[in-house]
């Protein structure tokens, strides 16, 4: 193996490792995100999963499955809205090994930096045309 080839191993062995502690830690942010929504929350008012999967940049389905790995169950109110019931008293962070979850924030960003540019093409062409 020629010292460009190792280098390049190395390189891609370091990113690969960098990338797994970035996922492992996101999980576990999210994870104490939940667990201090679920131990600071007022017992009576559920707290709403769609409302965390946005600070927490994640989908809700997936939010949903993190609660019950870590051991907490879901719920959903009368509305027809996932619910996380607070002060449940089984909470314990995910075993290593467990699927990372994408940021879903980034789809939203490009969805709405893509239609921000056509809306601003637009404004510019309804100027010209005026």
């Amino acid at each position: 193996m020629t010292l460009v080839a190792r280098k390049g191993h190395a390189l891609a062995t370091l990113g690969a490792r960098r990338s797994y502690s970035l996922h492992t830690s996101l999980i576990q942010i999210r994870a104490r995100a939940i667990s201090y929504v679920n131990y600071s929350g007022y017992k009576p008012h559920p707290y709403p999963l769609m409302h965390l999967s946005k600070i927490l940049m994640i989908k809700e389905s997936d939010l949903e499955d993190l609660c019950h790995v870590c051991g907490l169950e879901t719920s959903i109110d009368e509305a027809g809205l996932k619910t996380l019931p607070v002060k449940q008293t089984k909470f314990s962070l995910p075993k290593s090994g467990f699927r990372s979850y994408s940021l879903s924030a980034i789809d939203d960003v490009k969805r709405y930096a893509n239609n921000v540019r056509w809306r601003a093409s637009a404004i510019a062409l309804e100027a010209i045309l005026l």
